[in-house]
């Protein structure tokens, strides 16, 4: 079995920084191609959902896990934080 397609269905509109208007997408499960063909995996659905899915190949996995981890800069690093709370233990 793999994964053939995100299913997205279409959410609000949005202005970036620079002024281009672009469109929201909201992932909501994903078409598998297995041994009897295709199958939807709904996993959820918008609240203004209008009952239209549209359908993207998937992105890679590592370009995805890179867009939902925030951005740290090297002074927030957990492992720096955790090295200057240890001198402020009193015991």
């Amino acid at each position: 079995m793999s994964i053939k397609y995100e299913a997205c269905a279409r959410g609000e509109k949005y202005t970036t920084a620079d002024g281009q208007e672009k469109q929201k997408w909201i992932k909501c499960g994903v078409v598998i191609d297995g041994k009897n063909g295709l199958s939807l995996k709904l996993e959820s659905l918008p609240v203004n959902f209008d009952g239209w899915l549209s359908f993207f190949e998937p992105k890679p996995r590592e370009e995805t896990r890179q867009q939902q981890r925030p951005q740290q800069r090297p002074e927030q690093r957990p492992e720096q934080r955790q090295a200057a709370t240890d001198d402020d233990i009193p015991f």
